[in-house]
């Protein structure tokens, strides 16, 4: 202390400042700094807190509350469309003989109608109405289109196999031979025909018979739909799931023709 008293005025005026500015210094980046960076924190939090907010704002603007509504309605309307499609228990004998008339007014032959057992569904029940049918071609086609009109009830035809009877194609391919020879120049004449132009003329010849109403009996599953609204649980719908995919494979397997 002695030693400083012993200095000139401007010394100790220059010590004095220098201390001050060290202490300010200091107290700058003790004290100051933090609650700088703090303030900027702050800053960049309310602006992306803005930023989302406006984004909220925008996405609350767009979503307006009458087209809601009405897309909640119309989603209403059309699951209760679909509920109607599907019959209620109560409806299955009378749903069951509909679709016998349906087979009767295409012009088929009920050979036999049975109901097989029920299976449940994830909200649905389905069974299976066993059928047997005899008629033409064309009464098969028929009901086929008439069961799968839009706003009937929901019907799904599987396993469906067609009997025909032994069916005389001679008559029909001479007449295909005469037709060729009549069209020939005058003096020609047919030549041999291979194997492949012989089936041909087989499958034609088969095929405008069954056209023309050769008898034919059908059989298939009706499988029709029942609404229950009940869902089935996790495993049951996986194990429904990885049947489906299997079928589907199979389908695809059989429906891929050999190059």
């Amino acid at each position: 202390m002695d030693a400083f008293n012993k200095l000139p005025f401007p010394q100790k005026v220059a010590i004095l400042v220098a201390a001050l500015a060290a202490i300010a210094g200091l107290f700058y980046y003790s004290m100051i700094t933090p609650i700088e960076e703090a303030i900027v924190q702050a800053q960049t939090k309310e602006k992306n807190l803005k930023t989302e907010l406006e984004k909220l704002q925008k996405e609350a603007a767009a979503l307006k509350p009458d087209e809601l509504v009405k897309e909640k309605q119309a989603l209403e309307d059309e699951k209760l469309s679909y509920v109607e499609m599907l019959p209620k228990s109560a409806e299955m004998v009378k749903f069951i003989s509909g679709l016998s008339e349906t087979a009767t007014s295409a012009g088929l032959e009920l050979v036999s109608v049975e109901k097989g057992k029920p299976s449940n569904r994830n909200f649905y029940m389905q069974i299976p109405i066993m059928m047997v049918v005899s008629g033409t071609y064309r009464e098969l086609i028929g009901f086929m289109r008439a069961v799968a009109e839009k706003d009937r009830r929901v019907v799904n035809i599987r396993n469906l196999k067609i009997k025909a009877p032994e069916l005389d194609v001679t008559p029909l391919m001479a007449r295909y031979m005469n037709q060729r020879s009549e069209s020939l120049p005058k003096g020609w004449s047919l030549r041999p025909m291979n194997e492949t132009q012989v089936q041909m003329d087989k499958l034609r010849a088969m095929d405008e018979l069954v056209v023309a109403g050769v008898e034919l009996e059908a059989s298939f599953d009706a499988f029709v739909f029942l609404y229950t609204g009940l869902e089935l649980p996790a495993d049951q719908k996986t194990q429904l799931e990885t049947q489906a995919t299997a079928r589907l494979k199979k389908l695809t397997e059989r429906r891929q023709v050999p190059l």
